[in-house]
């Protein structure tokens, strides 16, 4: 995965990202306030007491935070390889007080060292497009989920919006997917034994059991 997240548009999407009244906003066009809250209602249900929920390509700590707030007794791993992106994800922890049960590791979200079939809950918002073969993050997943546990993978859809939102990137990483790659992706692998699949306006959500 390339560390696209850094200048001035590392410090002005962190802040969007980071921020619940600037993603409410947003979310109109560019995030999806529908599935922001069914992921946090399937943070709610999925992550209880002495679970584990990873967050990979947590940036600025959106989701990393409502996990701290949902569940102080789980244990949470946000992932991420921008210096900037962490920075601000610690900065967000402690100004709401949160962090005591985040674990942060400065690594590809591809070949983490998180242990074999430990995480109960995975986190994936706005990281699939950057990458350049979804299938080493799909296995990579595969490899740390337990047995039951469940995938939130939240993107951008293939439309004009999401081709055009993410023009600035390298012509190397996917981009933006379409509903059929999703379910290519996720649903043919063998891995998984249920993938449900939301679209809205400019986002695409897969809820992925294992």
């Amino acid at each position: 995965m390339k560390n696209a997240w850094s200048g001035f548009k590392g410090r002005f999407w962190g802040k969007v990202f980071a921020s619940p009244s600037l993603r409410f906003i947003f979310g109109f066009y560019i995030f999806s306030n529908k599935h922001t809250r069914m992921m946090k209602k399937e943070i709610k249900v999925n992550f209880k007491g002495n679970t584990t929920l990873v967050d990979l390509g947590a940036g600025s700590g959106y989701f990393t935070s409502i996990a701290a707030k949902t569940n102080p007794n789980g244990k949470i791993i946000a992932v991420d390889l921008s210096d900037m992106m962490i920075n601000r994800l610690k900065e967000n922890l402690n100004k709401k007080g949160l962090g005591a049960n985040v674990t942060i590791k400065k690594e590809q979200i591809e070949h983490t060292t998180i242990k074999d079939n430990s995480a109960d809950v995975i986190i994936l918002s706005n990281v699939l497009h950057e990458l350049i073969d979804p299938k080493n993050i799909v296995n990579e997943m595969n490899r740390i989920l337990k047995k039951g546990g469940i995938i939130l993978a939240s993107e951008f859809i293939d439309n004009p919006f999401g081709r055009k939102f993410l023009s600035h990137h390298d012509n190397e990483v996917h981009g933006p997917y379409s509903v059929e790659e999703i379910q290519h992706y996720f649903g043919k692998c063998g891995y998984f034994r249920e993938v449900k699949i939301d679209t809205d306006t400019n986002r695409i959500l897969a809820i992925i059991k294992k």
